[in-house]
């Protein structure tokens, strides 16, 4: 079956490329080349047409440009998708033990990368949620390195590789890690 759709598709591409090497008419290159633009591709080019090819590349490359100074930072990004993750818990009811959710860091190479978080169960969860005390200040004191390391014991962080992200990232995880476990409903 694959064999037989590779076979009709490489007639197809046959065939299109036969139809773009023939000369048009002056409507047919007019009516195709406004359809190319407004797909935003270059225009055919017929016998001394490059000058339209070379302006449309121009208008292109211009368009991409701009594209690229109005596009999200990886750090607005990483806040939509887990703004988005968190409104989508709250409509929900919150977490159940077991359910995957996700959470959104940043890795060593400055892009958003998912994490895929499986929820404790009830055991778990009291487990993640003890803190000590200092003994000098007396005030509690919340180490993070544990909440991600027992939450990778348990294997509740699956695929998830610590030396991907920046201790700032893995920090951040162990925050939203622990706000979960102490609130699943996210209230």
């Amino acid at each position: 079956m694959i064999f037989l759709l590779q076979k009709i598709k490489l007639k197809y591409i046959r065939r299109k490329k036969m139809n773009l090497e023939r000369k048009y008419t002056e409507a047919e290159a007019e009516a195709i080349n406004m359809s190319r633009e407004m797909a935003g591709l270059p225009p055919i080019a017929q016998n001394n047409e490059n000058t339209a090819v070379q302006n449309k590349e121009i208008k292109n490359e211009t368009a991409t440009i701009e594209a690229i100074a109005t596009e999200e930072t990886a750090e607005e990004i990483k806040e939509r998708r887990n703004e988005n993750e968190r409104n989508r818990l709250k409509q929900q009811g919150g977490l159940r033990p077991n359910q995957l959710f996700h959470h959104t860091l940043i890795n060593w190479d400055g892009k958003p990368q998912d994490v895929i978080c499986k929820y404790p169960t009830t055991k778990q969860a009291i487990k993640y949620s003890k803190m000590e005390v200092d003994p000098v200040t007396g005030k509690g004191v919340f180490l993070f390195a544990d909440v991600v390391n027992d939450f990778q014991n348990d294997k509740l962080l699956p695929k998830f590789e610590i030396e991907d992200f920046p201790a700032s990232e893995i920090a951040e995880l162990a925050t939203f890690l622990s706000e979960v476990v102490r609130n699943p409903f996210l209230k």
